[in-house]
């Protein structure tokens, strides 16, 4: 209660009145009330306003990453064009610098034949089967290894993405060794290979891999010409969890300047004119895209250079999953 007094005028007494204050208190609780709820809904608007605020700075910046993503995606896309693209114009290169020389190669075994059939008709003419026989058997060998020359080089030539999948590294191999050895630079150059038995599958694409090992090869070639007993080795091997194919030679060698440059688009240390640089720096790409390595360092076993490529192994289960 309030107390309230009052003087009662021509008396000595005081009247004291005691008003309830639970009305005010009410009253009071009431505006407190309504002042607490309007603040949470102030609070509740602000925090809502906020909030809508980040969704739509969130939504921009999802949009934001969305483009950006997408736009990474095209250039990737194009990049990878671009790049296949490159790759296939560096295996007309190879092909352009072996086109000579394999031509060569064919134009031997087709006079061949056309001499054999010549003879063949005389000889039909004459009674003499057996010999006639010979011939046509000959004609037959002779046109079936020009068969697998020109078959090698039309699948060597095809286009082909990088897909990595397991594969069988010495038909690789065995492939870019037939397909060089029919150049006539190589007619002169001491070729082995030495490839392991029971080797397991290897992570790459087995058109691009052989392109990479043909201008390795080719490169050696270009290392050995001026020795006086020209050398390469090949050899392939299993070091723990990779497949590494190493091609040795016994030219010259590589300073230190140019082992760390080879890779480098457009670097080359051969005479101006005699190729653009390009082989090793796309060969060491298409390595990397499977998820390998190439590099090159002092030969081991012909005193001159070896580039050795390292891939991933794939162990038999692994394969048969894919």
């Amino acid at each position: 209660f309030v107390v309230q007094s009052r003087a009662l005028a021509g008396t000595d007494w005081r009247m004291l009145v005691l008003a309830d204050i639970g009305p005010v208190r009410a009253t009071a609780r009431r505006s407190a009330e309504i002042s607490v709820i309007t603040l949470v809904l102030v609070m509740f608007g602000l925090a809502l306003r906020h909030q809508r605020r980040t969704i739509v700075a969130q939504g921009h910046a999802v949009s934001a990453a969305l483009r950006e993503i997408s736009e990474r995606t095209r250039a990737e896309e194009s990049l990878r064009a671009t790049l296949n693209g490159h790759v296939h114009t560096a295996k007309m290169a190879v092909l352009g610098q072996m086109s000579a020389s394999i031509t060569h190669e064919l134009n031997q075994p087709l006079a061949a034949v056309q001499t054999l059939s010549d003879n063949t008709v005389e000889l039909l003419e004459r009674g003499r089967h057996d010999e006639a026989k010979e011939n046509l058997r000959m004609i037959a060998r002779t046109t079936a290894h020009m068969g697998q020359i020109t078959g090698q080089l039309k699948k060597f030539a095809r286009r082909s993405e990088v897909e990595s999948e397991p594969v069988q590294i010495p038909a690789v191999i065995n492939d870019a060794i037939f397909l060089v050895r029919q150049g006539q630079r190589f007619r002169n150059v001491r070729l082995d290979s030495r490839i392991a038995s029971g080797l397991p599958l290897a992570l790459c694409e087995a058109s691009q891999l052989e392109q990479v090992i043909v201008n390795l090869l080719a490169n050696a070639v270009d290392a050995v010409e001026r020795q006086a007993d020209p050398a390469i080795e090949v050899i392939v091997e299993q070091r723990g969890a990779l497949v590494e194919i190493e091609v040795h030679d016994n030219g010259g060698g590589l300073s230190d300047t140019a082992r760390g440059h080879l890779f480098e688009p457009f670097y080359t240390t051969k005479e101006q004119g005699v190729g653009l640089g390009l082989g090793l720096a796309i060969s060491n790409d298409i390595v990397c895209r499977f998820g390998g390595t190439l590099r090159a360092e002092a030969s081991s076993r012909l005193v001159g250079a070896a580039f050795i490529v390292s891939l991933r192994a794939v162990a038999l289960e692994e394969a048969d999953h894919a």
